[in-house]
């Protein structure tokens, strides 16, 4: 009886093993999804293979699953903001109180630099990946777009900036866009 049982659990390992690696590649393969359908075969005995298996599997999954959709995400922002990408935005605001803000921003060759420089009686000035950073943050709020009007545009800045219009003496924003279009608009 020892004999038999030990022939069958040897059979089974060798069909286990063997049938792991086909399952793999089809899991792999056809798990586009990500809900991680996971097949057993039923020739363990004891189980412990099976859950081994599965949570190894599934946490390749989860991982595949998490970098398909973060590059679709990717891809989605790049392919809708390719036409509107913002090539080249200059933004000066002077305030009744005599302060003065600028932000200016250049995307060359998929190599954006910026500065912003606010001058309230404290000078304040950043420049590199950290302005780079702030000034696209106001792009993704504000949604900027070629068919956006002055007021649609001074709006959105103002919301970001969490200012208000009656603060300002004059605003003077200019937003070039990698399509040709651009956007140019002051009010005193």
């Amino acid at each position: 009886m020892k004999a038999l049982l030990t022939v069958l659990i040897s059979i089974m390992f060798v069909l286990a093993a063997c049938g792991t690696d086909d399952s793999d590649s089809q899991d792999t393969s056809d798990d586009t999804n990500g809900e991680g359908t996971e097949e057993t075969s039923g020739d363990d005995l004891d189980g412990e293979n099976d859950d081994s298996m599965e949570e190894e599997h599934g946490s390749e999954e989860d991982e595949s699953t998490s970098d398909e959709s973060s590059s679709s995400d990717e891809n989605e922002e790049a392919s809708s903001g390719d036409s509107q990408r913002i090539t080249e935005f200059d933004l000066d605001i002077e305030f009744s109180d005599g302060g003065e803000w600028q932000y200016e921003y250049e995307y060359n060759d998929g190599s954006p630099e910026a500065e912003i420089e606010k001058e309230n009686g404290d000078e304040e000035e950043r420049e590199g990946q950290e302005a780079v950073d702030e000034i696209e943050d106001m792009f993704a709020q504000a949604e900027f777009h070629t068919d956006m009007s002055q007021e649609e545009a001074f709006d959105a800045i103002y919301n970001y900036l969490e200012i208000g219009e009656d603060e300002i003496d004059e605003i003077e924003v200019e937003i070039d866009f990698e399509d040709g279009t651009q956007l140019d608009f002051e009010r005193e």
